[in-house]
């Protein structure tokens, strides 16, 4: 499908517009239309890779998905700016924001943030008592 549009000038700022309808079938199809909703529908059956219970590797990010915007309440996202002589300069920044979606960008550093949550947050499996219904073996 093929959306033609024309680009607009107005207070100079330029601004892409649709002209017109779609054009179905314009660009020619590689898979049928069948195959290619099945292959569609594996992929949203598919959770995002190194979250939660599919973390097999590095995880850069422990509260991906789970982290909200204190402004808007949009999602969050990891930002990794590269690193400098002796520092890694990463943090976690609104997506509306870092999109232009209407939210200010204010980044949040991630390492004190980890690292607080990881010595201060709940208890995780690992280290939590066992309550008196626990069996022992």
């Amino acid at each position: 499908m093929c959306t033609p549009h024309v680009t607009e000038y107005a207070d100079g700022k330029k601004r892409r517009k649709a002209a017109q309808k779609p054009i179905q079938g314009y660009f020619p199809a590689i898979v049928d239309e069948d195959t290619f909703q099945r292959a569609r529908s594996l992929l949203l059956d598919t959770p995002s890779p190194l979250r939660g219970r599919n973390a097999y590797g590095v995880v850069k990010n422990l509260f991906g998905g789970l982290t909200r915007c204190g402004r808007c309440g949009g999602t969050m996202a990891y930002a990794d700016k590269g690193q400098s002589k002796r520092t890694r300069h990463t943090s976690l920044v609104c997506l509306k924001a870092r999109t232009g979606a209407g939210c200010k960008y204010a980044a949040v550093h991630y390492p004190p943030l980890e690292v607080a949550f990881l010595q201060h947050g709940p208890p995780t499996p690992g280290n939590s008592p066992a309550g008196s219904g626990a069996r022992t073996p």
